[in-house]
């Protein structure tokens, strides 16, 4: 089950909940063991990896409803036993993808590069970056607001495309140098010294 952003709202939310559901680390190792096991389990099982059973029925019932688990009425194991049967847990269909804004190390790279040169004495490394990170989506978005032909998409549709596209720069630039923010701030201004053959 994969967030896929063509995908239809109710579907891509489906995707962002079951993502979610897994999130809490009990619901995580209850479904990784119901996975692993092969076959339904009961709550009782279930609650083996180290919780109460209310609370195994609790998280159970998250990942129900998530769309991770399905629930029957079975005998465990094909055991016969005398009474109703037990409701049992086991996997869905469901296939969990994550994915995240492809990195585009040639814009991090020139974003880093234009920190280093352009840094202010008054600020950090980081605050540099996400400057220059800013001023990349500004000039990208001015520069889609300009290709955009004026009224095409009535009053303001061009400056709301501009702004979503100046905000999806932004935003991937900053998941770049957020991965980045320990880079050795020595370091750069060495490539930057080599880049420029001194």
């Amino acid at each position: 089950m994969a967030s896929d952003p063509t995908a239809p709202a109710g579907e891509a939310d489906r995707a962002i909940d079951s993502v979610s559901a897994l999130g809490e680390d009990s619901r995580r190792r209850m479904f990784a063991f119901i996975r692993r096991t092969g076959r339904a389990v009961t709550r009782d099982e279930a609650a083996g990896v180290g919780i109460s059973r209310k609370l195994a029925a609790f998280h159970l019932d998250k990942l129900v409803d998530a769309g991770l688990l399905r629930t029957r009425y079975a005998s465990p194991g094909g055991i016969r036993q005398v009474g109703r049967k037990p409701k049992v847990y086991e996997p869905t269909d469901a296939r969990i993808t994550v994915s995240i804004p492809e990195r585009r190390r040639g814009l991090l790279a020139d974003l880093l590069l234009e920190a280093v040169l352009t840094e202010g004495a008054d600020e950090s490394a980081v605050q540099a970056a996400v400057r220059s990170a800013e001023h990349r989506g500004r000039q990208l978005g001015e520069a889609t607001r300009e290709a955009a032909r004026p009224g095409r998409l009535g009053p303001n549709g061009t400056d709301h495309i501009a702004a979503v596209h100046d905000d999806a720069v932004h935003d991937a630039a900053m998941h770049d140098v957020a991965m980045h923010e320990n880079v050795d701030h020595d370091d750069v201004d060495h490539d930057d010294a080599m880049a420029q053959g001194r």
